[in-house]
């Protein structure tokens, strides 16, 4: 995944922690050292978790879909009764939120997903030195997420209906997260592999033709172009399941760049229609450079 990529996964992933650092800091009990707890065991273990699933991929990816899901909504929905049932009792010397374990159950509540999006987005990657950065910049996304959540509600609690009614408040957010998790976000194989390829059906199953294999194809067709010295090509895929394509070239100095382009769009769509039996919607062709060709010279 590029830069761009990593950063709208890390913000996706650190919305449950930021809703969870809004429960919890709407708590006045909760000090500067608790809180720099939380921030930090929010951005460890969505890091931890990432890190690993991307390095498992797909090894145990049939077996993990709605679980973890599940499993973190009715972690998080029970952290919640029990934060309301606290603000019924009123006991200042029993808040849940200030015991230590909850850094772990919490942390761990939240990251779930991490691990998901950890096997189906990078889970393919070769390098672990990418898989690990990748990861690092996840929870450095959460941890800056976390701590503007918990400045913003250095604002909230001046509110003195807030303040008085913060456990309810931090309860009912808890269990709205824990219901998003157990009902809306139990994710098919179908609906995770939007995005990362094409998924095809007949009367015996499904393939999923990945990007990778689409990317093939059209390298494989334009390094048979004489007049194209260096390619790079970019898929994309939108909702409907529609195929894109950029394709930026380098030609020859002595190629007619229009009849290249337009041989290269109709042998590209032909061969992706004649593999996959799929149309491609769009296929831009980006000239970046001409190349002249070094001749060598030698001397009588």
């Amino acid at each position: 995944m590029n830069i761009k990529d990593i950063l709208i996964v890390g913000v996706a992933l650190a919305m449950d922690a930021f809703g969870i650092t809004i429960s919890i800091g709407l708590n006045k009990r909760v000090n500067r050292s608790k809180k720099i707890g939380f921030i930090i065991s929010f951005a460890l273990f969505q890091f931890l978790f990432f890190f690993s699933g991307a390095i498992m991929g797909f090894l145990f990816e049939k077996y993990i879909t709605a679980i973890p899901n599940i499993i973190g909504g009715i972690a998080i929905g029970i952290v919640g009764v029990m934060m309301i049932r606290e603000g019924f009792e009123k006991n200042e010397n029993e808040d849940l939120v200030l015991k230590n374990i909850m850094y772990l159950i919490l942390g761990v509540s939240v990251s779930i997903d991490a691990l998901v999006v950890g096997f189906t987005t990078i889970g393919t990657t070769i390098s672990y030195w990418i898989i690990f950065i990748d990861s690092i910049f996840i929870g450095i996304i959460t941890l800056i997420i976390c701590t503007a959540g918990f400045y913003f509600c250095r604002f909230i609690r001046r509110i003195s209906f807030v303040t008085k009614y913060a456990d309810f408040f931090g309860g009912i957010i808890l269990i709205l997260f824990a219901i998003k998790g157990i009902f809306f976000e139990s994710s098919t194989d179908e609906e995770k592999s939007v995005g990362n390829g094409i998924m095809l059906e007949n009367d015996d199953g499904k393939l999923l033709v990945t990007k990778e294999t689409i990317t093939s194809i059209v390298n494989s067709v334009v390094a048979g172009f004489e007049g194209v010295k260096d390619q790079q090509s970019k898929i994309t895929l939108d909702e409907n399941n529609d195929l894109s394509i950029l394709l930026t070239i380098a030609v020859s100095d002595q190629a007619v760049i229009k009849d290249l382009s337009n041989n290269i769009q109709v042998r590209v769509k032909d061969a992706i229609k004649k593999s996959l039996d799929v149309e491609v919607k769009s296929l831009d062709i980006k000239v970046k450079d001409m190349v002249t060709p070094v001749k060598d010279t030698k001397e009588a």
